[in-house]
């Protein structure tokens, strides 16, 4: 039995101002993460929360903030490739970064300033269709952009550290 009730988790959020009118995402406690794994294996999230649009900055800051000041877990959740989770589930919060979408070219167009929950396989066709390249080789490999900058995914002799400028 988990010691992080759905009443203390919510009354965290609270304390977080997450509940409040500008959140656009979606909050589930007792969450399957099998529904969030490519493996399709995992129990339940405590409370599982995507924010999505222009609030997950600022949503994600506020839960993280009140989650240390409370000493409540949070993992953090990008696309769910090659991540197992157990049968018992993730006690806390999960945050789920698959929503927070998008990319644009950065002014001069020299770099793509790219979203955490963007799916990285996506990439190469980007650049393909702005007449660029040099991320061919995450064309089907699973996962987020987070989760491959996080473990610096690698295939065909090049790394995403390889292409990496920066993070925020």
């Amino acid at each position: 039995m988990s010691p992080f009730t759905p009443a203390a988790l919510r009354g965290l959020l609270e304390a977080a101002g997450i509940l409040e009118g500008g959140f656009e995402g979606l909050i589930r406690y007792n969450e399957p993460l099998a529904a969030h794994t490519t493996f399709k294996v995992g129990g339940p999230a405590d409370c599982w929360l995507q924010p999505r649009g222009n609030c997950f900055p600022a949503c994600a800051a506020a839960l993280l903030r009140e989650a240390r000041r409370r000493a409540v877990p949070v993992f953090i959740l990008g696309g769910g490739a090659n991540l197992v989770v157990a049968d018992r589930g993730i006690r806390g919060l999960v945050l789920d970064t698959g929503a927070w979408t998008g990319w644009e070219f950065a002014p001069g167009g020299d770099s793509l300033l790219v979203r955490s929950g963007v799916p990285g396989d996506s990439l190469p066709d980007v650049l393909a269709g702005a007449g660029r390249g040099g991320l061919e080789f995450l064309a089907g490999m699973p996962g987020s952009v987070g989760g491959m900058v996080w473990m610096n995914a690698r295939a065909q002799e090049r790394s995403v550290s390889d292409a990496l400028m920066e993070t925020e």
